[in-house]
């Protein structure tokens, strides 16, 4: 009988065990690359704040991504190509191919503090070919790498930039967009 209740104790820790680890916390959220004429006044947004904001500034989204992390484990999610770049190794007296990721990429991690709130790591990403035949291998690129803290069905704008090189990058990426020097390009990150 003893044997019974032990292993019936053991069963039971063994089941308490592995239903606490597949509980799991996993975030959903969305990554927008968003032009916009003004910046918004604070970097944290409720949910009917952001979408207030992208109303009144007459904000554009140009490129968005949607993504599922489990919770202090980095998720990447790249959609675009890998291209291969070609070029001579003097040591090695032979061709050798790197590959390029090209396209829009973001890399994340999120982990919930004890308030409640929710810390995320974050690295995003917009790539393309350079627009100048002569050098094909080059690549244009955006990119962010920050952190925050903020709380479920917040936005976030981890990162804000306008000027002459921003504006040259959209016009190249996005022709059928109008753009101005005073416009903004944001990066911005919402988790549910």
């Amino acid at each position: 009988m003893k044997t019974f209740k032990s292993l019936l104790w053991l069963s039971t820790l063994t089941f308490l065990l592995a239903g606490s680890l597949s509980a799991e916390e996993s975030f959903n959220y969305t990554f927008d690359i968003v032009k916009c004429s003004k910046a918004p006044e604070k970097r944290l947004l409720g949910k009917s704040q952001w979408q207030s904001f992208l109303k009144n500034s007459n904000a554009t989204v140009l490129d968005s991504m949607q993504g599922v992390t489990k919770e202090d484990e980095f998720s990447l999610v790249h959609a675009g190509q890998k291209n291969p770049i070609a070029y001579k190794d003097p040591r090695a007296g032979m061709y050798q191919v790197q590959y390029v990721d090209r396209g829009l990429k973001i890399d994340i991690s999120i982990v919930q503090q004890k308030n409640g709130t929710l810390f995320i790591e974050s690295r995003g990403e917009r790539s393309v070919a350079s627009p100048i035949q002569e050098h094909p291998e080059r690549s244009s690129v955006m990119l962010y790498e920050t952190g925050a803290t903020m709380k479920k069905g917040q936005t976030a704008v981890v990162a804000s930039i306008r000027g002459v090189m921003t504006t040259k990058y959209l016009k190249s990426q996005f022709p059928d967009v109008t753009i101005s020097e005073s416009d903004y390009l944001m990066m911005v990150i919402t988790v549910e």
